[in-house]
């Protein structure tokens, strides 16, 4: 019993002493976004890179995959992303192009700007935006630190 006293006080002092667990800059996204106007839906899986410019600020780049639906293609959006960070929220400005698999328009445009929860490990969001030719873009994300 006398040696687990200074054992367990060594060990407590040691967790206290631990620094935070780092945020990963790795992340998963899920995507689902109505392209207004007469467009298709679009569902999108994306992996994203984040790094931190200052307390508040951060800057990073997505890619991933999506499939649209009514015509059904796949495609590729390749965006950056400017974000800034307050305790549980968070804003950005998003933009890139978006590879579309089928039609006469290959490369789109994409501009939006979004806002959402922070969670610890979790983020849910909207975003309002563009998607060239002539699109407005709605659209909800969930995504996972990993």
């Amino acid at each position: 019993m006398r040696r687990a006293l200074p054992v367990a006080v060594c060990l407590a002092a040691l967790a206290l002493a631990l620094p935070a667990r780092a945020v990963s800059p790795l992340s998963l996204r899920l995507g689902a976004d109505a392209l207004l106007n007469g467009g298709p839906g679009v569902f999108s899986l994306g992996l994203g890179v984040e790094s931190g410019l200052g307390r508040r600020v951060s800057v990073g780049a997505r890619f991933g995959g999506l499939i649209t639906t009514s015509p059904t293609s796949g495609g590729i959006p390749l965006d950056v992303f400017l974000r800034l960070h307050f305790p549980r929220v968070y804003f950005e400005g998003v933009g890139g192009p978006w590879i579309i698999f089928t039609g006469g328009d290959t490369v789109r445009g994409h501009a939006a700007v979004g806002f959402g929860l922070l969670a610890r490990d979790l983020e849910l969001g909207a975003e309002i935006g563009f998607v060239s030719p002539d699109r407005t873009q709605l659209g909800v994300r969930l995504g996972f630190r990993i």
